[in-house]
């Protein structure tokens, strides 16, 4: 019996994989985005912190034609619909093919929103990437 409990587990897990939900099993929904010849993948890494300060993204970036590089002041936003805010601070690299790092956000207003669009200008409006979270009250509780 304990074999085939497992066994349901596993085949949850991957279908929860497949259909891209896999918030049980995460800290966060990743979510991916394509500009041109820019990919991206972003998920929140901190939605379940009440203590928190900042909302922040682990953030993937690759391409093979523009420099992924944007200004985390004028080119990373966070919207809830109503308020835009920018990044303050990004801990990754710049420049290159493939950037990976994270990006933070100052909660203040945004504390209590039920949607986020995160919107990434890349290589000087080269590329513009949207990610967007659903529902974040109940993704945080998984």
């Amino acid at each position: 019996m304990a074999t085939r409990v497992s066994s349901i587990r596993t085949l949850v897990f991957f279908a929860l994989i497949a259909a891209g939900t896999t918030t049980a099993f995460t800290e966060g929904v990743e979510r991916t985005a394509q500009a041109g010849a820019v990919t991206g993948v972003a998920t929140p890494i901190n939605l379940d912190n009440a203590n928190s300060s900042t909302i922040d993204f682990k953030l993937t970036l690759d391409t093979h034609s523009v420099p992924l590089t944007f200004t985390t002041s004028t080119d990373a936003l966070l919207s809830d619909g109503k308020q835009l805010v920018a990044a303050s601070k990004w801990t990754g690299g710049r420049g290159g093919h493939h950037v990976s790092g994270t990006l933070s956000f100052p909660l203040g207003e945004l504390r209590n929103a039920r949607d986020l669009i995160l919107t990434l200008r890349i290589g000087g409006n080269a590329a513009e990437l949207k990610f967007q979270w659903t529902d974040l009250q109940r993704l945080a509780r998984k």
